[in-house]
This record gives C-alpha cells, sequence and structure tokens, in this order.
C-alpha cells in the first residue's frame, strides 16, 4: 500500500528508466572524450612551448653571433714626404 501511496518524486533517483542509463552513458563516455581531448591539448601546447622556448634561444644565439663586429684593422703608414701631405 506504501507504494502506491508514495509521491513519486524519489522513484527515479533510486533506479532509473533505462534509457536515462543509456543518456548517463553516453554522457560518461562523451566527458571521457573530451577529458581525453583536453590532455592531448595540453600535451601538444607544452611540446609547442618548449619548441618556442628552443627557437627564442636559437634565434637569441644567431642575433649574438651576427652582432658580433671584428675590430677594426688599422694600419699605420710611415709618411714618407711629410711636406706632401695636406689634411
Amino acid at each position: 500500500m506504501e507504494d502506491t501511496l508514495s509521491d513519486g518524486l524519489g522513484d527515479n533517483l533510486s533506479k532509473p528508466e533505462p534509457t536515462m542509463q543509456s543518456e548517463i552513458a553516453s554522457m560518461r563516455k562523451m566527458m571521457e572524450e573530451q577529458r581525453e581531448m583536453l590532455n592531448n591539448a595540453i600535451q601538444q601546447n607544452t611540446q609547442l612551448c618548449v619548441q618556442n622556448a628552443e627557437l627564442m634561444e636559437a634565434n637569441r644565439e644567431y642575433r649574438r653571433e651576427s652582432i658580433r663586429l671584428e675590430p677594426a684593422k688599422t694600419k699605420i703608414f710611415d709618411m714618407t714626404h711629410p711636406e706632401r701631405y695636406c689634411g
């Protein structure tokens, strides 16, 4: 008699209907797939950050190498005829 008098509020909580069970299972599967996609995206982002840091360091090294100037080579000339020098 208690079953017929229940208010029906807790009926679905204790034993979900088959369609609700399949929806729950599909939602769980979708959540797992999304979690896996997120983990893959995080790994790819990490790899890209490492590659970016390596490229930035290579760029800095390239710039350091290209900026290095060789010291100016000076030549000393003896003035053999200083009276001809005008300058």
